[in-house]
């Protein structure tokens, strides 16, 4: 196992760990909203990106964001069935049965081949698609937060068990060819951490508001960072690449709230 391995699924594991911990915590103290934009934003993204770039290649990285896009449109497919899965036969349910239809569909994409035209086009029908399943489903109460605050401990096996799953997504990619790896890329690692931590720690009904808000800013900002390391990897590097598309993604980020504002 070469040391650049090791580093990089050190650094998914913490990333992943830290950022979901804090998201959670944000989405209990300022609710779901707010919370689920954060899960949202790319973070599994980013390091896998870099991973396959450092340990591969930056072509290879580049060729795994053609795929991105449309898996990406499954996983909204996936939060949109768990929202509305979940409304009627309950959190375990609602979770499996979306998490199954990911594979499902993710795997469809990697035999097929797509192009990056398809791509886009499958991520717009994926998406609408996804909005259009939201409306059908009982709608989730938003509140402003969570009625507890978590302790110091809570938020260390928060850490603890979201890291493992993205660290693992990670790993996934890495093994895998351009085409796998593109789609376990885009491998909801983030979301599920989070929708488990958050039905376990405050209930089916908040952890159901915090889907909608994270499959929109996830289907914009992680999308929009997907599609300039497509441009920006081989133009500027991996580094100063991975600065500019994040920054992208940020800056989407802003619009994208005041749409959750409006529309989550």
């Amino acid at each position: 196992m070469s040391s650049i391995f090791v580093e990089y699924l050190l650094a998914a594991f913490l990333i992943g760990g830290v950022w979901v911990a804090a998201a959670t915590l944000i989405a209990e103290r300022a609710g779901s909203r707010l919370g689920g934009l954060i899960i949202g934003l790319p973070s599994t993204t980013v390091v896998s990106f870099a991973f396959i770039a450092a340990s591969q290649s930056t072509s290879a990285a580049v060729a795994s964001t053609t795929v991105f896009p449309l898996v990406y449109g499954v996983t909204a497919i996936m939060l949109s069935a768990y929202y509305a899965i979940s409304s009627r036969r309950g959190f375990i349910a609602g979770l499996a049965s979306s998490m199954l239809a990911w594979v499902c569909l993710a795997s469809v994409i990697v035999l097929l081949h797509f192009g990056i035209m398809e791509a886009m086009g499958g991520y717009l029908l994926l998406f609408i698609v996804s909005l259009y399943v939201f409306t059908l489903a009982p709608k989730a109460r938003h509140t402003a937060g969570a009625n507890h605050k978590s302790t110091y401990g809570q938020l260390i096996l928060r850490g603890v068990f979201s890291g493992a799953i993205v660290s693992a997504s990670v790993l996934g990619s890495h093994i895998a060819g351009p085409a796998i790896g593109g789609a376990l890329t885009a491998l909801p690692a983030s979301f599920i951490a989070s929708l488990i931590i958050l039905d376990r720690a405050d209930g089916p009904e908040f952890a159901r508001s915090a889907a909608k808000p994270m499959m929109l800013s996830g289907m914009l900002t992680s999308v929009a960072y997907g599609l300039s390391v497509r441009f920006l990897y081989l133009q500027l590097g991996v580094i100063s690449g991975t600065v500019a598309s994040f920054a992208i993604a940020i800056a989407v980020s802003v619009p994208a709230y005041y749409i959750i504002r409006k529309f989550g």
